[in-house]
């Protein structure tokens, strides 16, 4: 449950994340159903495609599609997909989240990354079980763009979840933000004025105040970086 409070000032257009995505896949699916004058009225359960089965229609999204919608506008339920194709890609058998674990950390350790403390328990971020250190996603980011180029996929200053913040960076700036009740993150790439390239990370846990203000301290961190 989403709750919305104060008052509209003008018209806007929020993207909200996905909470759960299972079932807001069944509600969907449920919508279409109605639309199309489908009776089904029984449980939705998750299984294995059953051989013989007809292929009814396909939809495919190309990487880049699928990144805009994580890193620009934080789409959860994208995020905990892609993960999940990722790892049935990996296991050569269906996505399930346990094999995106393996293969997440098959992926950090071949980069030469310690795994051994960090914890994931969905790809989305939203489970407040997920552990993992500042130190560990600075080395992770720099070294999987340095083998992949990831930093291309990111928005800069003043798109997706940046819209409104760090003008001033635009072109120079490429990260993704995290917001949690009481956690707030950014992480991503700069170029700074020296002309180096840097990588941050910045995790702020267990404030009181209204995550504005938290934005704006963090916007202060980046704006001293790339003063760098």
């Amino acid at each position: 449950i989403i709750v919305l409070s104060g008052a509209v000032a003008s018209d806007t257009e929020l993207d909200i994340p996905v909470n759960n995505p299972k079932y807001n896949f069944i509600a969907n699916l449920n919508d279409v159903f109605k639309k199309e004058k489908v009776e089904y009225k029984n449980p939705f359960y998750f299984e294995k495609t059953p051989k013989g089965a007809t292929l009814v229609a396909t939809v495919n999204h190309t990487i880049e599609e699928v990144s805009k919608d994580i890193l620009w506008n934080s789409d959860n339920f994208s995020a905990e997909t892609a993960f999940k194709v990722a790892g049935g890609k990996y296991a050569n058998t269906i996505g399930t989240t346990q094999n995106a674990r393996f293969m997440l950390k098959d992926y950090y350790e071949a980069l030469g990354l310690d795994v051994s403390g960090v914890q994931i328990f969905d790809g989305s971020g939203v489970s407040r079980m997920n552990l993992v250190t500042s130190s560990f996603m600075a080395d992770a980011l720099r070294l999987a763009n340095a083998k992949n180029n990831i930093k291309k996929y990111a928005p800069t200053a003043g798109e997706g979840t940046l819209k409104n913040r760090m003008r001033h960076l635009v072109g120079k700036l490429s990260a993704k933000t995290g917001t949690l009740n009481g956690v707030s993150s950014i992480c991503g790439f700069i170029k700074a004025k020296s002309g180096k390239d840097l990588v941050f990370n910045i995790i702020i846990m267990n404030f009181k105040q209204k995550p504005v203000i938290i934005k704006g301290f963090e916007d202060d961190i980046i704006d001293k970086i790339w003063k760098f």
